[in-house]
C-alpha cells in the first residue's frame, strides 16, 4: 500500500480543478451560431424552418436563415438540413439590397412558395422579398399573394 502525503492531494485536485475549469471556459467561449456579420451567439435552443433561436440577454430570440453563417455544437446536424435555405435566402436578400430585382426574383418566389405555410423571420423575409419583387415587375396579382 502506497501512502500520499497530504500536499500531493490538495495540488492533484488543484490540477483537476483548473483543468475542469479551463475546458468550461473554452467551451463558453465557442460559439455555436456565427453570423454571417460576424456576431456570435453561445446558445442555440433549436433550429428549424423559421431560423435559429438564440437564447440572449432579452431572451429567446430567432434569428433569420440568411443572417446565418455557421452552426456548430450539439444543432449543427440539424442545421445542415437548413444549408441551402439560408444560402438562397442569403443570396435573395443581398440581390434585392442592391436592386438587383431580376435575379432575386425567382429565389424568393422559390422560397416564398416553399415557405407560405410557416412562420418566423425567414418565411417573413421570403414573403417581403417576393413582394418587393413582384411590385418591381408590376405583377399586381402576384404582389397580392405574397402580401
Amino acid at each position: 500500500m502506497t501512502t500520499r502525503k497530504p500536499h500531493q492531494s490538495v495540488s492533484a485536485c488543484h490540477t483537476t480543478l483548473a483543468l475542469a475549469v479551463a475546458l468550461c471556459l473554452a467551451s463558453a467561449a465557442s460559439a455555436q451560431l456565427t453570423l454571417r456579420s460576424g456576431d456570435r451567439f453561445d446558445t442555440v435552443l433549436r433550429v428549424d424552418t423559421a431560423g435559429v433561436r438564440v437564447q440572449t440577454n432579452q431572451g429567446p430570440q430567432v434569428i433569420s436563415w440568411d443572417r446565418v453563417r455557421s452552426v456548430e455544437g450539439a444543432h449543427a446536424n440539424d442545421a445542415t438540413q437548413f444549408a441551402d435555405l439560408a444560402s438562397d435566402a442569403w443570396r435573395a436578400r443581398i440581390r434585392l439590397t442592391r436592386g438587383d430585382f431580376a435575379l432575386a426574383a425567382p429565389i424568393f418566389d422559390r422560397l416564398f412558395a416553399a415557405l407560405s405555410d410557416a412562420s418566423g423571420p425567414t418565411p417573413l423575409l421570403a414573403a417581403k422579398g417576393a413582394l418587393a419583387c413582384r411590385i418591381a415587375r408590376n405583377d399586381t396579382m402576384g404582389a397580392i399573394e405574397a402580401h
